[in-house]
């Protein structure tokens, strides 16, 4: 039989696409870390990269290691694709936290879902039968990353500075002062619990500690902000502050202390008598009248102080209290800061808000913004 000229050019030319689809495209991962030696809740960085020797797009990886085991715990960074000289690269950066001493290694693995020619074509052409695209499944083990952690006594591990500010340190009785606790640096702040003030005898409100923070390869870096609004008809004292952690760069346990701040506060019997001997006699009626009103409605003050729980997060040191309440979006905060402006200049305003809030009513910040 004659064969015909060229007919098996032509079919080598019709397979070679299939013959090309055919040779299974080769991955290969690596894995690195930023430290290879750390103290208990240090944190450190890993990075897991899978480089294919094509763009290989019928590829899907599937890669979420257990956030955390009794050793540690792990948080993503992020992650990404690119195409570099053809070569398709997948990076995935994760923060590490050791919860335990001793070696820890960080065994993960990846899944490789390699979808067929056929389940894509007939995607593409929208066939009525394609529920889904057809792939085969692999599991790979990914390189294991080693690293030596070592005991510190402490809980928590980074670089921290803290401070603890009051807004004044004289006051009349039952008017509230302001004291400010900050806490900035790097590390596990995340795990962080909020400060507490032990101060006899003297009511104080806080709602809590707030963290902007942001993850990288130091653990969350930021700061924790807390207020508290301390309220009181003797002299008091603002403790000091105390925490102890581990630097790391230092490399050693630190404890940082903050200084004690004694307040002094007025009595209500000797406000009066100061604003009465600062009045002309023949006004002294009147402001023995008018001091006991400012008494009252700082007392009042306190009172709407703790019935809001004081809205007292830090927004910024700098922030003054006119851009609070412009930012402020929450009557019951917005009540508090007005108090704590000025309880009697603002009364008519604290009393609407408070009466639609017992109602259950709207409160339309807008409205007050606008009066302000």
């Amino acid at each position: 039989m004659k064969r015909t000229p060229g007919r098996g050019l032509l079919w080598t030319l019709l397979l070679l696409p299939l013959l090309s689809w055919a040779v299974e495209t080769t991955y290969t991962w690596s894995a690195a870390a930023t430290k290879t030696r750390v103290a208990q809740h240090e944190a450190f960085a890993v990075e897991y990269t899978c480089r294919f020797d094509s763009e290989a797009y019928a590829y899907i990886i599937a890669f979420d290691p257990v956030k955390e085991t009794e050793a540690y715990r792990i948080e993503p960074q992020n992650s990404e694709e690119q195409i570099v000289d053809g070569h398709r690269v997948n990076r995935y950066r994760f923060t590490v936290f050791p919860k335990t001493a001793g070696p820890l290694s960080l065994a993960f693995h990846a899944t490789m879902e390699h979808t067929t020619k056929a389940s894509i074509e007939n995607a593409v052409m929208g066939r009525d039968n394609v529920e889904k695209l057809d792939y085969t499944a692999r599991t790979v083990s990914l390189p294991v990353i080693d690293v030596v952690v070592a005991p510190q006594q402490t809980p928590y591990a980074g670089h921290l500075t803290l401070s603890l500010k009051v807004d004044r340190e004289t006051v009349d009785a039952f008017t509230p002062i302001q004291v400010a606790v900050s806490l900035e640096g790097y590390g596990n702040l995340d795990t962080m619990a909020p400060f507490a003030l032990n101060i006899p005898g003297a009511r104080q409100f806080t709602d809590g500690d707030e963290k902007t923070l942001r993850l990288g390869d130091n653990g969350y870096e930021g700061s924790i902000g807390q207020q508290f609004a301390i309220v009181s008809d003797r002299n008091f004292t603002v403790p000091a502050l105390q925490l102890s952690y581990y630097d790391t760069e230092q490399q050693r346990t630190v404890t940082l202390t903050t200084e004690p701040h004694t307040v002094a506060v007025r009595s209500a019997a000797a406000a009066i008598a100061d604003k009465e001997k600062a009045a002309p006699s023949g006004e002294a009626s009147m402001q023995w009248n008018a001091s006991w009103l400012h008494l009252l409605l700082a007392l009042l003050a306190g009172v709407v102080i703790g019935r809001f729980l004081l809205p007292v997060r830090v927004e910024s040191e700098a922030a003054s209290l006119p851009e609070k309440l412009r930012r402020c979006s929450d009557p019951k905060r917005f009540a508090a800061y007005l108090a704590m402006a000025d309880a009697e200049g603002y009364r008519e305003m604290i009393d609407a808000i408070e009466a639609k809030l017992k109602a259950g009513e709207k409160v339309d910040l807008s409205t007050y913004k606008r009066q302000l």
